[in-house]
């Protein structure tokens, strides 16, 4: 009797060790989703009061944990660091939303393809992030509001951008969109530390007021993956001096350069077919226009900055 009772006590230690390996290394406490396949959804904070995060590979019960859950940190007040895993594949909307603390987030490995709507909004504190190579969506207002984040990586040849993802970070100073394919409606939209962008090739697609009202803006470098300028894209830009137009570029939006007030030379390739209304409305310092131009092109109403002291070829 003794000798099975033993058994029973080795046996559930060893089933307990069993559980908490299956864990992993990480932080305890957390609630977890179950989704019948082997994966879990981390839904909570639970017991867990740890400062510095590590979100766990497994959930106690050996599930892979392969998504953080919607809300699962709203604004949590504790929390300083989150590190997480290769294995988390989606950060759901809202994931860390209004984390006043965070200070840090690092992705260890490669795996996550899905940032959600708000999942970092109005985390304060936060002062950088590196996007990891693997991640295809960055949903809207992702970083919004994340007013002392000064740099911002991307890692991913195939990253899209979604709406107002870092609007209104106002420290933001270092971009680097790496191999973004697309960048959705005033994605930096009053960004107003930010001083210089480059825009890579791989980039096709723009929403409306892109960099609307970051008035530090002063240098934008396209590498010639777009066909349109989009509207507003520039609105407010009022530090901006130059702006050569790539060739490629077929369309010049409505109120795309409306009062960049300190925009002198601007150079328009023999690509462009249409430069829309009030494209460049209230551009006062305009010196010098450079036009290649197309025999097609339309130039609308509201551009009477593009009579000054024109350089035009191929008339």
């Amino acid at each position: 009797m003794f000798k099975k009772i033993l058994s029973i006590v080795i046996l559930g230690a060893l089933l307990t060790l069993c559980l908490a390996s299956c864990a992993s290394d990480g932080s305890r406490g957390f609630t977890y989703r179950s989704n019948g396949d082997g994966t879990c959804v981390l839904t909570g904070v639970g017991t867990n009061t740890d400062k510095n995060v590590v979100i766990p590979e497994k959930s106690p019960d050996g599930d892979t944990v392969v998504a953080i859950g919607n809300g699962a940190f709203y604004k949590n007040l504790k929390i300083e660091t989150v590190t997480i895993p290769g294995t988390v594949k989606t950060i759901e909307s809202g994931a860390f939303v209004m984390n006043q603390l965070l200070t840090d987030v690092t992705f260890t490995g490669d795996g996550l393809v899905t940032i959600g709507s708000s999942a970092f909004e109005a985390c304060y504190n936060l002062t950088d992030i590196t996007i990891p190579k693997t991640v295809e969506t960055i949903g809207d207002y992702a970083f919004r509001r994340c007013t002392v984040m000064k740099e911002v990586v991307i890692l991913s040849d195939k990253a899209q951008l979604g709406k107002g993802v870092f609007e209104s970070c106002d420290k933001l100073e270092n971009v680097d969109l790496g191999g973004t394919v697309s960048i959705g409606m005033a994605a930096f939209n009053q960004c107003i530390g930010l001083k210089n962008i480059v825009i890579p090739a791989s980039v096709t697609t723009t929403d409306m007021e892109v960099f609307s009202g970051c008035t530090a803006l002063e240098t934008v470098t396209f590498s010639g993956g777009l066909t349109k300028i989009a509207d507003w894209m520039f609105e407010d830009c009022t530090s901006l001096k130059s702006v050569d137009i790539p060739a490629g570029v077929e369309t010049i939006g409505y109120h795309t350069f409306v009062n960049c007030t300190a925009l002198e030379t601007v150079t328009i390739p023999s690509t462009v077919t249409l430069i829309d209304e009030n494209a460049f409305y209230n551009c006062t310092a305009v010196k010098t226009i450079n036009i290649d131009r197309n025999p097609n092109l339309q130039i609308m109403s509201g551009n009477s900055a593009l009579g000054q002291d024109l350089n035009v070829k191929g008339l």
